[in-house]
């Protein structure tokens, strides 16, 4: 099978309807498509969530880690992918919440992950917490529903982080980030942009222009201006 069959006929694991009825959900084909072109035999992938993303991972042969507590949904996958003729073998289903998961987890090295799973408070930041060290420079980090709030701000928050670069495609619901170099997320509130620039804290003088300094560094001119104005009005 292709991306293009897998998407005609996605399959149904998600019980969100009426009772005895299945859907499914995800994103517009090009994400699938630049998740696909990824990866391959060799490469390291794991997503929180199942769904038709777990079968393209299957299909590309990577060596693949999907968490999602739902054990009845991962049983329709593996039926879809047996039934389609797609080897499953590749997969290691863990039908746990992420942050089980991630409590047990050894971490390796990896090439994209996917965090598509629990989107309420705290979910996706753990998620993102967890993942960040252990993806590779060069790695992608696709983010899912960031139309939510969560899904939004971390979004939001990896954009002005220096070791994270969005790529294309990406759209209101969904976000690719390319990791573009070491990064260590345990940083101290001073050292995220973001979290500083949104932080009603008054410093002495001297701090403010050394703020400004290392924004100006850093190209973030709209933090800047942003933070100028706040200072004037």
């Amino acid at each position: 099978m292709t991306l293009d069959d897998v998407l005609r006929d996605p399959p149904r694991v998600h019980a969100w309807g009426a009772p005895n009825e299945r859907s499914y959900s995800g994103f517009a084909r090009e994400f699938y498509a630049c998740m696909s072109d990824h990866i391959d035999s060799a490469s390291s992938t794991l997503e929180t969530g199942a769904g038709i993303s777990t079968v393209v991972f299957a299909l590309r042969r990577a060596r693949h880690t999907c968490v999602a507590p739902d054990v009845a949904e991962l049983d329709r996958l593996k039926a879809y992918c047996s039934e389609k003729g797609i080897p499953s073998d590749s997969i290691d289903f863990q039908p746990m919440r992420s942050d089980e998961y991630f409590r047990l987890w050894t971490p390796r090295p990896l090439d994209l992950a996917l965090i598509d799973g629990c989107h309420g408070f705290p979910a996706p930041f753990l998620d993102w917490f967890h993942i960040a060290v252990s993806l590779r420079v060069g790695g992608l980090l696709v983010v899912d529903d960031t139309h939510l709030w969560t899904g939004k701000i971390l979004k939001e928050f990896l954009e002005t982080e220096s070791g994270w670069r969005l790529e294309r495609p990406h759209s209101t619901k969904t976000a690719v980030f390319r990791k573009i170099g070491e990064y260590v997320p345990w940083k101290e509130w001073t050292a995220q942009p973001y979290v500083s620039s949104r932080s009603d804290v008054r410093r002495p003088r001297h701090s403010r222009v050394r703020l400004a300094l290392e924004l100006a560094r850093r190209g973030e001119y709209a933090t800047l201006l942003r933070k100028v104005r706040k200072a004037l009005f």
